[in-house]
């Protein structure tokens, strides 16, 4: 079954939502609406990759963030990269990089779209 417009604004909404999440500052929120794939099921960041995560949220807080892009191809192999704010320039003559990028692999299971993290061995869809 294809992909619709709904499932479109279903994954964006998803997205922004955990983005929003962490600028506000509610880092374990955020990692409760995290999920990696095993065996074709959605399961929550198991305790070391949510360390991991952790370790980067807080290195790299999201002051801000905006979408860079989403490409959808299936129902388990889609991107949706964000660009992470995470200070901001105290001038304007500042040019110091301030920005990171942080991708989600969101997948579709029995009719329910869940928020995975890229893992390094899926291929992101804009190769």
């Amino acid at each position: 079954m294809g992909l619709t417009a709904e499932d479109t604004v279903q994954v964006l909404t998803i997205s922004r939502s955990c983005m929003d999440t962490l600028k506000a500052g509610n880092i374990d929120e955020a990692l409760k609406m995290l999920f990696i794939l095993r065996d074709g099921k959605a399961i929550p960041l198991p305790a070391e990759k949510e360390q991991q995560l952790r370790k980067k949220i807080k290195y790299f807080p999201v002051v801000d963030y905006k979408l860079d892009y989403y490409s959808f191809s299936s129902t388990d192999n889609n991107d949706v990269k964000f660009q992470i704010e995470f200070f901001k320039h105290t001038s304007s003559d500042d040019h110091t990089p301030n920005t990171i990028g942080f991708m989600f692999n969101p997948v579709k299971i029995d009719g329910v779209w869940y928020l995975a993290v890229k893992e390094a061995t899926k291929e992101a869809t804009d190769k």
